[in-house]
Formats: C-alpha cells, structure tokens, sequence
C-alpha cells in the first residue's frame, strides 16, 4: 500500500516535471531572443529529460522511489523559476529600449540676486527679456505662460537678436526678468563674464512644456540582421541629470553595423565641428548645439552634412557611462600615449579602466596637447572596448548588472524586437566581428554660431574634406556588403588645434 502510495507521487510530480518542461519551452523559444536553429535541439533535450525521469520513475524500488519524487520535484522547480524569471528579465529589457513618444523642454525665469522677490507676482510689473530669433513657438508658450500666471497680458517684453545678447541685458539692467532655456546655461556659463550666471541668479518661475518627439518614417521596413544600419552614439553632460534627447552632446560617434560582413565602423565626430544647423534655418554652428533642438536634428544634421543615412540614436550620459563600465566588470583598452588628469595617470599601452577611470578618460581635454581631437579619439577608444566586451561571452556573467545599470537611464529609437533578432542571430552563429575606428581631425578656429550669435566667436573646428569623403566612401562600401580594413585617416597632419 505504501509503495503504491509512492508510485502515485511518482508520477504527479513527473506529470508537474512534464507540463513546467513544456510550458518554459513554448514560452521561451517564443521570445524573438531565441535562436530559431534551437528551438529543435532544446525539444530533444526536454524529452529526453522527461522520458530519463520517466523510465527512474516506473523503475525504482522501495527506497529509491523517494529520490525520484525529489528528482522530479527539483526539476519541475527549476522549470517554474525559469517561467517565472523570464518574463521578469522581458520586462527589464523592454523598458531600456522604450520609444520616446515624449520629453520636456524646459525654461526657466532668471533675476538678478539685487532684484530677487520671493513672491513671484511682486514681478508684475516687470521687463521681460528674450530672445526671439530662435525657438519662436515654445518661447511664446513661456511667454503666455508668465503672463497667465501673473494675470498680466501687457507685460513689457524686451527683444533681443541672440542669447548672448539677452544674457548682457540682464547683466545691465536693461530689464528685470529674463527668460531662458534651460539647455543654454551650460553654453553661457563658457563665456568668461557669465561664468557665474547660476551664482549670479535665481529662477524664480519655471515653465515646463511637454513636447511631442516626432520620429521620421522610415522608406521601408527591413530585417536588422541583413542590411546595415547606422547608429547616432550621442553623450549628454547637462547639469540636471534627467536624460534628455535635448541637450548639447559632448560625446558625438557614428556607428556602421553590418551584421552580413560582421563589421562595425565606429567614427568619431569633434564636438565643435562647425556645420549646418537645420533647427536655425541652417546657419553655421558647433555639433554640440544641435542637440539642444533635439537628437533628431543633431541626426539630421550630421546626415545631410556627411551624407550618411543615420537610422537610429541611442543616448546616455555620464553617470549611465560609468555604470555600464562597472557593471561590465571593467574595460581593457590600448592607450596611446601618456597622459595625466588631476589624480588619474594614463600611461601608454595596455590599460585596465573602472567606471569612474574611463569617464575620466572619456572627460579629459585640457590636459592634452590636441584637445577635443584627443577625447574624440578616448572616446572611440572605450566605446569599442565597450562593444568587445559585450559581444564577448564573459558579459553573460555580468547581464544582470548591466539591465540594472541602463534602467531608465539610456534612450533609444531602436525596436527591442530588433536588438532580440540581433542578439539571436549573435548567439545562433557566434561569428567574430571586426570593429574598425576612426576619429576626424579638423582645423581650430574662432567664428560665430547660428546659436550663440555672430558676433560671439567660439571655438569651431572645420572638418577636412578629404576625410568627409573618405568616411563616406567606407560608409558606400559597408553598405554594399563590401569588406573594409582599418586603414589612415587622409591628411591626419593638417589637423590643427587651437588651445581655447
């Protein structure tokens, strides 16, 4: 009777084995992450599995048929938290790569500290400063805003041709209230006389407009693994911390993946790269600054520019940086030659960076002979080192990090079904790829901005021709499958700096 007992709980708990085997089965080759080639051989395995426990179940003798109700048990366990954990790690992944339907653009009311009030309607009787050359319908919407909540539609509003411009006449007194958005602090706090304008200030009211992010369609749809698409790898430093897709980039890289020739072209791009601005009807202005009308028009600058189709951006700043290095346990990279920042030493050669070394690898500028043309170059250095590291299977052991490190913290166009087709099409082949870098040289100058204004001159760098075309020459190749090699960058030696 006892025996037959056990037999009965045999089988139960085989029979849970049986359904938690195939349920996990059909649940997880459901994931567009699943290789397709197998979903065959992981069927083979869970029946052998079932028909090994079977067979130990109709088989065992007294004694041995308690081992086998815990054989069964512990299987049908790591089965259920198999189901349980894979929706969980879905639902991890998905909300890294969310679209951006919507974000917020900022602005914010500045006085003076001599003319600060606390109580916002003692400004009603107030002069307004803007500058209305440039981002006329959401700065009319700050404008209505401040009259509304004022309840005053005669407000005396003083206009000015640029920011600058607008930044000087508060400075002397020309009125009492200036309006600005946000993104623009950290550019006016690079002039020498506003270096202190958040110590100068106080914001005394904020207006916060949520705008629509409007993607641009695509001609046709495509399979991500067999055709190249182009990356827009953009860095933000802004002083809030919110990641944004409006925001000056500092870091600014173009990356070509060809997932049929298993090539990756990483270019970096100079963050003074002096090129039209279609946000400011297309007048000449710094890379950087683009990015403060959005990434799309950072994208579609750099396109039209280039003449290279760019399919996706994915943004991140700083502090996600330094988290996706440390989450990846660390990056090995090739320095180039010695350099020194504040506490840090970089020697030439082999290096093993931390989160909080690699940014500072990333940052540097002031302490290197060629400048911004050099932390392009760290740039694109650490990124490929970042793209070795998770291609490698040693990044297996660090994923659950790294979802933690990019929750809510990078944005991105690209589809998670894409990403999924990616990493199945990586696993299924295990193929090699070859990562080539670039990084652009150019000539320093000194001229005036579509954002800054004209008569303000900043530091600019001019892109040499010779490796416009060059990069899109090897971008033409890559699209046509054709293999390419890391080669010289065309005329290297013209590239001039101007320390500023």
């Amino acid at each position: 009777m006892k025996l037959l007992k056990t037999k009965k709980t045999e089988f139960f708990t085989w029979l849970a084995l049986l359904i938690s085997c195939l349920l996990l089965y059909f649940i997880a080759t459901d994931y567009a992450i699943f290789p397709r080639s197998y979903k065959l051989p992981l069927l083979y395995l869970i029946l052998v599995l079932i028909c090994i426990t079977g067979i130990i179940s109709l088989i065992s003798r007294k004694g041995w048929g308690y081992f086998s109700i815990a054989l069964n048990l512990l299987l049908a366990l790591c089965m259920i938290t198999g189901l349980v954990l894979l929706p969980n790690i879905e639902k991890r992944i998905r909300s890294i790569f969310k679209d951006v339907k919507t974000d917020e653009v900022v602005y914010n009311v500045y006085t003076t500290n001599s003319k600060y009030k606390e109580d916002f309607n003692s400004f009603s009787n107030s002069s307004f400063i803007v500058q209305t050359k440039n981002d006329l319908e959401n700065q009319q919407n700050a404008i209505d805003q401040v009259k509304e909540a004022l309840e005053n539609s005669s407000l005396r509003i003083i206009n000015k041709e640029d920011i600058v411009s607008a930044v000087e006449a508060l400075y002397n007194n020309e009125g009492d209230l200036l309006i600005l958005n946000e993104v623009y602090v950290d550019m006016i706090e690079e002039i020498e006389k506003f270096s202190n304008f958040s110590n100068d200030t106080r914001i005394v009211y904020t207006i916060t407009k949520e705008v629509e992010v409007i993607e641009e369609e695509k001609p046709f749809d495509r399979d991500i693994t067999n055709a190249m698409f182009t990356v827009y790898v953009a860095g933000e430093d802004t002083r809030s911390g919110r990641l944004s897709i409006y925001g000056r980039t500092d870091v600014d890289i173009v990356v070509n993946v060809n997932p049929v020739t298993k090539q990756i072209m990483i270019v970096g791009i100079p963050r003074d790269t002096y090129i039209p601005n279609p946000a400011k009807d297309y007048g000449m202005d710094k890379l950087t600054h683009l990015g403060n009308d959005g990434i799309q028009n950072t994208m579609k600058g750099v396109s039209e520019y280039y003449k290279i189709d760019i399919d996706y951006y994915g943004v991140v700043n700083f502090g996600t940086f330094k988290s996706i290095v440390n989450a990846l346990g660390g990056l090995d990279i090739d320095n180039p030659y010695t350099f020194y920042s504040g506490q840090y030493s970089f020697p030439k050669g082999e290096l093993h960076l931390n989160g909080d070394s690699a940014l500072v690898y990333c940052r540097e500028r002031y302490n290197l002979s060629n400048g911004d043309y050099g932390r392009s170059e760290h740039q694109t250095i650490v990124l490929k080192a970042i793209i070795q590291k998770l291609m490698s299977t040693e990044s297996i052991s660090h994923f659950d990090e790294l979802l933690s490190a990019l929750q809510g913290q990078f944005l991105t166009n690209i589809a998670v079904d894409d990403i999924y087709k990616l990493v199945a099409m990586q696993i299924e082949d295990n193929s090699k790829w070859d990562i080539i870098s670039y990084h652009m040289g150019g000539k320093g100058d000194m001229m005036g901005t579509a954002s800054m204004g004209w008569n303000r001159h900043l530091y600019v760098v001019h892109p040499l021709e010779s490796q416009v075309r060059f990069i899109q020459d090897e971008t033409e190749k890559m699209k046509n499958n054709e293999i390419i090699s890391q080669q010289i960058l065309p005329n290297e030696d013209d590239t001039t700096f101007i320390p500023n």
